[in-house]
């Protein structure tokens, strides 16, 4: 079981640094270009260029399947909308609102998921122990924390 969730942690882990780079939203160091975490990736893992073209069209499936961060601004809006007015609280639209904003996470983390599973499949035993100790560095370094 233990294995299981140390398995689940670095896949979670890749999936969110290669969704965040490859979308070019760069995360907090702003790369912002896919060639460059796939470069660095690709050299660390010693990735083929099969591997590299095929994980390429994984997060480019991936990318189209998640909704711009305008929309989920517009959620955030629409909350707010509900606080800030003299009106009698309308928790029910409040309730939906939520429970629509967590159905969405929920998608997004699934499809996350997903992607991270097919990359890992996509690895030679030999990677995934790298990515592995990879992880496991990171985490003890505490980079495991999100917003590091």
């Amino acid at each position: 079981m233990k294995l299981g969730k140390s398995i689940s942690a670095t896949l979670l882990s890749l999936a969110l640094a290669s969704s965040a780079v490859f979308a070019g939203q760069g995360g907090h160091h702003n790369h912002g270009e896919r060639g460059m975490f796939n470069k660095r990736m690709a050299n660390y893992l010693q990735l083929s260029e099969q591997q590299q073209s095929q994980i390429d069209a994984i997060l480019d499936a991936q990318k189209q399947l998640q909704p711009q961060r305008g929309q989920r601004g517009d959620m955030k809006q629409q909350l707010n909308a509900l606080t800030n007015t003299n009106a009698s609280f309308d928790e029910q639209a409040a309730r939906a609102l939520i429970q629509d904003q967590q159905a969405k996470q929920l998608e997004r983390k699934i499809a996350r998921l997903h992607t991270q599973h097919q990359i890992w499949n996509l690895l030679t035993e030999q990677q995934q122990q790298k990515l592995q100790e990879l992880k496991e560095k990171r985490q003890s370094r505490g980079h495991h924390k999100r917003g590091h």
